[in-house]
């Protein structure tokens, strides 16, 4: 459950007087000054990277409306962000939302966004908030996790220390295994599908849990931050890329960080051995821990070496086309030392004048007897 650790230090603060709403002029479009955003403060200085004004109204648009200004206030918040998996300090952008703000003249009641800034590793500072409630969203939580509990901010010095669910950064390899349970050093990688759509922070939408203000006259007519990126998909070339293991046997498949609130990432794979059977990998990003990839590629003469003729001759591999294949299993960074054992390789005989064969092979049963079917005689026309 993630926590929140709130100390209020009560302190003698200078309290800062929001800026009056300056007289409209009968220009068609009013020069209004902007209020002063919140300000970080040292030891981890940073600038707002976005207001309520700039989200919702270009420059130049609605003036008037745009002249009710953030409020501003005595209280100082320093926010640590906290691995909820390691307890680790994490740096991540973040949205600082105040919640329950008072309708005014221009606009309704509800949540707004204080503050948008960094929050490095040893923290941020933001000073000028008025005491009140207030959230943080997070700007790159993994998928489905939720941004921290609310927290009161009272006059003077708080620190909010929060649990948030950040990605991990994986490292993934595969590792192909032959029959006698040796590692395949060298294959040809096809690449067959790719898709993907685009992380954008700065789109991030609006969380279900806020109750965002909306200026009167544009009630449910803006949305106020967009949402939407691009989907990419793609498919590999028919030559397939050389690939070799490294010193440990595996093919290094890199590392990649696993999947966030927005965007997504999956692909395709086929693994092919010369004169042996494919591994198909189909992996994503939802991926959170070191994986190893494990798949089972003998030779072709091995997969069929007990494969018959209808009149019980052993098949010459050379006379048939054999199709092999298996699918490559997530296991731990180090599996289990049997688990490539009971893998199945999926096994396709097609010999002229015979009932195509097909049968799943594995270590395990590696000597059973299969026989090919004579294909019927064709009628006579």
């Amino acid at each position: 459950m993630a926590s929140v650790a709130l100390v209020a230090i009560a302190t003698e603060a200078t309290r800062t007087t929001p800026p009056s709403r300056p007289t409209p002029r009968p220009a068609a479009a009013p020069i209004v000054p902007e209020p002063p955003p919140p300000v970080a403060l040292e030891p981890t200085p940073s600038e707002p990277l976005v207001n309520r004004d700039d989200a919702l109204f270009p420059a130049g648009e609605d003036d008037e409306v745009r002249a009710d200004p953030l409020e501003m206030g005595d209280a100082k918040l320093r926010v640590r962000l906290r691995g909820d998996r390691d307890g680790v300090p994490v740096a991540m952008n973040v949205r600082v939302w105040r919640l329950g703000v008072a309708e005014s003249e221009n606009w309704t009641a509800g949540d707004e966004v204080q503050a948008e800034l960094p929050v490095a590793q040893d923290g941020v500072s933001v000073a000028h908030l008025p005491p009140g409630r207030y959230r943080v969203q997070c700007l790159d939580l993994r998928d489905v996790a939720a941004d921290p509990p609310a927290f009161v901010v009272a006059s003077g010095d708080n620190e909010a220390a929060l649990d948030v669910a950040n990605r991990r950064t994986v490292h993934l390899r595969l590792r192909v295994m032959d029959a006698d349970g040796s590692s395949v050093r060298s294959v040809r990688r096809f690449s067959r599908s790719r898709s993907s759509a685009g992380e954008s922070h700065d789109d991030a939408p609006t969380p279900d849990w806020a109750q965002r203000r909306r200026p009167k006259r544009q009630q449910g007519a803006r949305t106020y931050f967009g949402t939407g990126s691009p989907i990419v998909c793609g498919f590999g070339g028919t030559l397939g890329v050389a690939v070799d293991a490294i010193a440990d046997g595996s093919f290094d498949l890199g590392t990649q960080v696993e999947r966030g609130r927005t965007g997504y990432r999956m692909w395709i794979d086929d693994y092919v051995r010369e004169s042996g059977g494919a591994v198909r990998l189909d992996g994503d990003d939802k991926i959170a821990a070191d994986t190893t990839f494990l798949g089972v590629a003998p030779r072709l003469d091995v997969l069929v070496a007990h494969v018959t003729c209808p009149d019980g001759s052993a098949l010459d591999p050379t006379t048939a086309k054999i199709e092999a294949k298996s699918d490559a299993v997530r296991c731990p960074w180090t599996p289990p030392a049997d688990a490539w054992r009971t893998i199945p390789v999926h096994v396709k005989v097609v010999k002229d004048g015979c009932e195509p064969l097909t049968f799943d092979w594995t270590a395990a049963t590696g000597d059973a007897e299969h026989r090919l079917v004579a294909a019927p005689a064709e009628s006579p026309k």
